[in-house]
């Protein structure tokens, strides 16, 4: 998640994880795709989301985060 929220913005900069929260749904086998993308936020702060899916295609986990941009 943390490449999803640096690829909002378009300076290079660090992040500092505020809160993050996973559910963990099955166990995961096979080859493991995991998808992220930001949801919202702002110049400071940035709401991102994941899901990790196994080999068969059935989500194994999800994740959200909170993410705070510094420098």
């Amino acid at each position: 998640m943390i490449d999803a929220a640096l690829a909002k913005v378009a300076t290079a900069r660090d992040v500092l994880t505020v809160d993050m929260h996973v559910s963990f749904m099955r166990p995961a086998s096979g080859k493991l795709v995991v998808t992220a993308q930001t949801v919202g936020g702002g110049k400071s702060v940035c709401f991102c989301e994941a899901t990790l899916r196994g080999g068969d295609g059935e989500i194994c986990s999800q994740a959200t985060g909170t993410f705070r941009y510094i420098k």
